[in-house]
């Protein structure tokens, strides 16, 4: 059963990340009736400035806050960040979920982040919490994709 629940959570972080992108940003829609949605950088309808990249191995972009810090050894396939300076990114890795959650724990705490109290998620497959620091609140999920790369994505929202 605990397996069952694993592999049927497991894209839920890929699928939550994408939803918070696109309403985030705007992005997804087309200007043109009838043509597909345009992804490969998705410009924000309420945020002019906001845009989505998704590819492979995606470099951060210039604008993304430099007190949040990227993983190690993950590539990204989405990335993005709002005017404002909300910011989501998602990365994969060959490493174990266990492996990821805790090098980016580390990260984040050298970093200047606090853990949320309450926040931790541990479940089988997949970790991760809400954390506060640097003007940000960010809340990490690292999942086990079920095909030997693990995911982590995040969601950084500015502190007003």
């Amino acid at each position: 059963m605990t397996q069952l629940l694993r592999r049927a959570l497991a894209p839920t972080g890929a699928i939550a990340l994408t939803a918070i992108l696109l309403v985030g940003c705007g992005g997804g829609g087309s200007g043109e009736e009838g043509t597909a949605p345009q992804f490969e950088s998705a410009q924000g309808a309420n945020d002019p400035n906001a845009a989505m990249d998704i590819g492979e191995d995606l470099a951060l972009p210039a604008n993304w806050p430099p007190t949040i810090p990227k993983p190690n050894g993950g590539k990204a396939n989405s990335v993005g960040v709002a005017e404002n300076g909300n910011a989501n990114a998602f990365w994969v890795f060959t490493a174990s979920t266990l492996t990821v959650a805790s090098d980016y724990d580390v990260l984040l705490t050298q970093a200047g982040y606090s853990k949320v109290p309450d926040s931790d998620i541990d479940v089988e497959g997949m970790a991760g919490g809400d954390w506060i620091g640097n003007g940000y609140t960010l809340s990490v999920l690292v999942s086990d994709n079920g095909d030997g790369t693990t995911s982590l994505s995040l969601n950084a929202t500015v502190i007003e």
